[in-house]
């Protein structure tokens, strides 16, 4: 797009109108978590005008914000676009998960539960996503002049096999850090051996 300068992990808005640009690796499954660095919120105090989430595979809107174009997303001001919900959070009732310059700001998707889990720091919400597709990937919405945004990490978890007993419902389960190098083999090795600890 060329209202925007991308590198490898970044993008920087030189002028003032929205563009969204999106990461190139789908997520098609699984529990998936990834971060933005907010470099530089830009040329504003409009919380409005950045915002941070997913966008399905059949995305045109490049020109508009996420949630134009069917996508699920935050703004830097704490509020919902597209269709979600807040279903949980430690932040109370009323209050915004609001993020600025210098934050990281850290998403893990669930599709399997369609829920998407928002966190800056300590503070976090989860949202409930109505008709997630099958194909979404992490997507960034710029607006304001010299808005610098970077994509930090991006990492697959898996749930162990093996459920501990007493564990019933599927967000009572921890999650397993894989590293996207690990082999089948040591993925296989490292979640029995949790499971075996009991984790």
């Amino acid at each position: 797009h060329a209202d925007v300068v991308i590198s490898e992990s970044s993008a920087v808005k030189p002028a003032v109108g929205w563009v969204t640009v999106h990461a190139t690796e789908a997520i098609t499954g699984g529990i998936h978590e990834w971060s933005v660095r907010v470099e530089n919120q830009g040329e504003t105090s409009d919380g409005s005008g950045l915002m941070l989430g997913i966008v399905p595979k059949n995305f045109t809107r490049y020109d508009s914000f996420i949630s134009q174009g069917g996508g699920w997303c935050i703004s830097r001001a704490g509020k919902f676009y597209g269709n979600w919900k807040r279903v949980d959070g430690n932040i109370a009732a009323g209050m915004a998960l609001v993020f600025s310059s210098g934050d990281l700001v850290v998403f893990e998707l669930d599709t399997e539960l369609a829920r998407l889990t928002v966190s800056v720091g300590e503070r976090f919400v989860v949202g409930e996503l109505s008709n997630l597709a099958t194909e979404v990937y992490p997507a960034i919405s710029l607006h304001y002049k010299q808005q610098h945004v970077c994509f930090h990490s991006r990492r697959v978890k898996e749930r162990p096999r093996g459920l501990p007993s007493g564990l019933a419902e599927p967000e009572q389960v921890p999650a397993t850090e894989v590293l996207l190098r690990a082999s089948p083999e040591q993925t296989r090795a490292r979640v029995r051996a949790l499971v075996e600890q009991g984790l």
